[in-house]
């Protein structure tokens, strides 16, 4: 908890004698140190106890190579444009190359973008903004996923993997919150499902598989090539998402989730090949 020396000195100046309520949203081993020296012989009270996710929360994965994640993110917010979203990417620069480009190809609706790399009064705008439209879309970085409530979001689409099960909750958190209900889309490629499905199952949660239909999926590989070759923004971040390695893990804590063997080899297009390949090494 990166408050906790802060917490720690104001603690020390108040009275011995005091009642201390000490809420908090995750109980970590920073919050259990902290407990212990500002409280005696506490009493925990927990809501929802026992349960990681709400009963009010649909959740929902898909198996998706990664050169099609992009085309099934498209056809997904296409087919939900009445609909208030909030897509999870594991980078800045994965955030700013899909929110760029898809603002190019006008979905429909709102597309707005929230990450670390931003201002403050950025954040803050973009946050306000969101907030208040009924109909949109916000591509986030885990920046979002904690300690932000966002009203009303129908849909929480994690187009990259967690890093852990507790991430996954978090993320999913920004939805079905209080007694609203909500809907969770998790992409899994190939590598990560066994794994991914076990780490959720140690939690008790429950996600259904459900299959992409080829026919309802639209691609866009020639649209974001084309914004390649004519915009030049866009062919600078595609090249810098080109250029993120195909890191497995990411973290080490997700070695656990793959399945090595289903690992593909990595191979970066050729420039000739033009940068719309990116989007396969988006992750």
């Amino acid at each position: 908890m990166g408050f906790h020396r802060t917490l720690t000195a104001l603690l020390s100046h108040l009275p011995k004698s005091r009642q201390t309520l000490l809420f908090s949203a995750t109980q970590t081993k920073s919050v259990s140190d902290l407990a212990r020296l500002s409280l005696r012989d506490p009493i925990y009270v927990s809501a929802g106890a026992g349960e990681a996710t709400p009963t009010t929360l649909e959740q929902h994965y898909a198996v998706i190579e990664l050169d099609k994640k992009l085309d099934t993110l498209w056809s997904f917010i296409k087919t939900h444009l009445q609909s208030k979203i909030l897509v999870f990417f594991s980078c800045c620069k994965q955030v700013r190359f899909v929110y760029e480009t898809f603002c190019k190809m006008h979905p429909g609706m709102s597309l707005m973008h929230l990450h670390g790399k931003q201002k403050q009064m950025a954040r803050l705008s973009t946050f306000d903004k969101f907030t208040k439209t009924k109909h949109a879309v916000l591509f986030a970085t885990d920046i979002a996923a904690r300690g932000l409530d966002f009203p009303a979001v129908d849909w929480v689409v994690q187009v990259d993997c967690p890093e852990d099960a507790e991430t996954y909750i978090h993320r999913v958190g920004r939805t079905a919150r209080y007694e609203s209900s909500g809907k969770a889309f998790l992409f899994l490629m190939p590598s990560e499902e066994e794994g991914m499905l076990e780490a959720l199952k140690s939690k008790n949660i429950d996600v259904n598989k459900i299959k992409i239909k080829a026919s309802k999926q639209q691609s866009i590989e020639n649209q974001l090539q084309n914004l390649a070759f004519q915009d030049s923004e866009i062919k600078y971040l595609g090249q810098r998402v080109r250029r993120l390695p195909r890191i497995w893990p990411r973290k080490s804590n997700l070695g656990s989730f793959l399945d090595i063997r289903r690992i593909p080899t990595f191979n970066p297009p050729s420039e000739e090949q033009g940068y719309l390949q990116a989007r396969r090494s988006s992750r």
